[in-house]
């Protein structure tokens, strides 16, 4: 290994290393056992969505803060900035018989540009 290369990681981004991945996994794995006690059940959906449904409704122009990508057959996909749409897409289209409230717990990490075009990683818990 070459000590003198060093590889960086975009700005706003961050790596774990293990004794730091270590504490955010066993604080996560805490706040999930809790919730969970409290009835909230843990959805996970997709780091990418298709940009049509991140921007449905969206007259805000987010869509050129999207970090955006294509998939295998060409169609524009892009990470998700927030989760808010992806949780109305996953009750909308794959829970739309079940009862009523949904009580979600959501342990994400999510990339956005900020106003200023610098990257944030965003770790978030959500109840929805």
């Amino acid at each position: 290994m070459n000590k003198g290369l060093l590889l960086e990681i975009p700005y706003g981004t961050r790596d774990f290393l293990p004794k730091d991945a270590k504490v955010k996994r066993e604080i996560e794995s805490k706040l999930a056992k809790n919730f969970s006690l409290w009835g909230y059940d843990e959805i996970v959906t997709p780091t990418i969505e298709y940009v049509d449904t991140l921007t449905i409704n969206n007259r805000s122009g987010i869509e050129t803060h999207l970090f955006k990508f294509f998939d295998k057959n060409n169609k524009t996909v892009a990470l998700r900035h927030e989760m808010t749409t992806p949780i109305a897409r996953v009750a909308a289209s794959r829970m739309s018989d079940d009862i009523l409230p949904y009580n979600f717990l959501i342990l994400v990490m999510y990339i956005v540009m900020n106003r200023h075009k610098k990257v944030v990683n965003v770790n978030f818990i959500k109840l929805a």
